[in-house]
């Protein structure tokens, strides 16, 4: 099941970033998932448990990792991004729920969720402290919130491509 948000919103710039974002994510990113990716991924999604939120699901690069019992929803705002997620699902055999919308604006009720998963996503938002509180308002008393998620680098020459990167980044992605 699929609910979509209003893909019409989309002027044709966003439209064009969205889906080269969606075309390059999963080869841009393959060194580092098999490298340190690997065991965050497997430790953050491989103990999801019961009725399970995935936010800024994209591509789909934790389902492997979840355990086959549980009840998974993925939320994505770009609807190239859970295209490929949707194809990388029925590979997998996995059953899914997705929504195309943006981690601010979750269409489920309060106390929805045992678990949220977030990976590599507070980065891209413009206010985490209001995606957090929508994670807060969707989990059930005594659920987890497990995400992972990379900081500014520390040297100087990454952390000034980081700083010129990021709102580019955010812009069209």
């Amino acid at each position: 099941m699929t609910t979509r948000s209003d893909q019409s919103k989309l002027d044709p710039m966003s439209a064009f970033t969205q889906r080269l974002f969606a075309a390059i994510y999963d080869p841009a990113l393959k060194a580092s998932e098999r490298g340190v990716f690997k065991a965050h991924r497997e430790y953050v999604a491989g103990r999801a448990h019961g009725d399970v939120l995935e936010i800024g699901a994209g591509t789909g690069a934790n389902l492997a990792y979840y355990p086959e019992d549980i009840r998974l929803t993925v939320a994505d705002p770009n609807p190239f991004m859970l295209r490929r997620l949707t194809a990388k699902a029925v590979r997998l055999g996995r059953t899914i729920n997705s929504s195309i919308v943006p981690a601010t604006e979750m269409p489920f009720d309060n106390e929805s969720f045992d678990v949220v998963v977030a990976t590599l996503v507070l980065c891209s938002v413009e206010d985490q402290k209001e995606v957090i509180d929508e994670v807060t308002r969707m989990l059930r008393p005594g659920g987890e919130f497990r995400f992972m998620e990379h900081v500014r680098a520390n040297g100087r020459l990454q952390g000034v491509f980081q700083d010129i990167a990021t709102p580019i980044w955010r812009t069209c992605f």
